[in-house]
């Protein structure tokens, strides 16, 4: 092709489709903080709930695990409770504005547009 030849370049049409993308992952957002998703540990001892955003939203302890004065367990289970839950909510984000957006974003970089 030569440069008689090429499309011109539409800067036009690229602005909108920026702008379609930053309103969809807006939406994306917005519906992630209604998203909550569950990490267990100890057979469900300790649960930790997170919305789709990766906030923490609630921690439930069972009370016999309280009971066992082990602290160094209970702090063990948090942290795979807590873990497991950014995990879900990390993958469920990703792969819902990836769906949404149609195309293949690499999860660092989304992880900054979110």
């Amino acid at each position: 092709m030569t440069d008689e030849t090429k499309p011109p370049f539409d800067l036009g049409a690229m602005m909108a489709q920026a702008r379609r993308v930053k309103e969809q992952l807006q939406k994306a957002r917005e519906q992630a903080a209604h998203v909550e998703l569950e990490g267990q540990a100890g057979g469900g001892l300790v649960i930790v709930r997170a919305n789709g955003l990766g906030r923490i939203t609630r921690v439930i302890v069972d009370p016999t695990l309280i009971e066992t004065r082990d602290r160094e367990m209970v702090e063990d289970l948090v942290v795979v409770a807590t873990n497991q839950a950014l995990e879900q909510a990390q993958h469920t984000m990703q792969s819902d504005v990836v769906q949404g957006l149609g195309l293949p974003i690499p999860p660092e970089l989304l992880r900054s547009l979110l």
